[in-house]
C-alpha cells in the first residue's frame, strides 16, 4: 500500500471515528442527563421522606416530652405536699416530745414525794407491828396464865 491509500484509509478511519466518537458523547450526555435527572428524583424522594420521618419523630418526641413534663409536674406536687405534711408530723411530734418530758418530769417528781410517804408510813406501820407484837405476846402469855387459871379452878371444883 502506498502513502496515499494509507493516507486515505487513516482519514476515512478519522472521520468514521470521530463520527462515532460523537454518537457515543451524544449517547453519554444523554445518559449523563437521564441519570441526573433520575438521581435529582431520588434525591428528591428520599429528601421529602426524611423530612417526613423528621417530622413524625419531632412529633412523637413533642408528645413523650409533654407527657414527661406532665409527670414531672404531677410528683413534683406530691413530693412538695409530702414535703408539707412531713413539716407538720414533725412540728407536732417536737410539740408532744416537749409535753411529754413535762408530763414524765412531773411523774418522776410525785412518785419521789410519794415514796417519801410511803417510807414514812412504813416506817410508822413498822414501829406499830413491833408494839402489837409485844402486846399479842403478852396478850398470849397473859391467856396462858388464865388457862392455868381455869385448869386449877376446874381441878378445885
Amino acid at each position: 500500500m502506498d502513502k496515499e491509500t494509507l493516507k486515505m484509509f487513516s482519514e476515512l478511519l478519522d472521520s468514521k471515528l470521530g463520527s462515532l466518537e460523537n454518537r457515543i458523547d451524544e449517547k453519554l450526555g444523554t445518559l449523563e442527563n437521564r441519570l441526573d435527572e433520575k438521581l435529582g428524583t431520588l434525591e428528591n424522594r428520599l429528601d421529602d421522606k426524611l423530612g417526613a420521618l423528621e417530622n413524625r419523630l419531632d412529633d412523637k418526641l413533642g408528645a413523650l416530652e409533654n407527657r414527661l413534663d406532665n409527670k414531672l409536674h404531677k410528683n413534683t406536687v406530691l413530693l412538695e405536699n409530702l414535703t408539707s405534711k412531713l413539716e407538720v408530723v414533725a412540728e407536732v411530734q417536737i410539740s408532744h416530745m416537749g409535753q411529754n418530758e413535762k408530763a414524765h418530769d412531773d411523774i418522776v417528781e410525785n412518785i419521789g414525794k410519794k415514796t417519801d410517804v410511803l417510807e414514812l408510813a412504813i416506817k410508822d406501820t413498822s414501829s406499830d407491828v413491833k408494839e402489837i407484837k409485844k402486846g399479842l405476846l403478852n396478850v398470849e402469855i397473859i391467856t396462858s396464865s388464865n388457862w392455868n387459871d381455869i385448869a386449877k379452878l376446874k381441878s378445885i371444883k
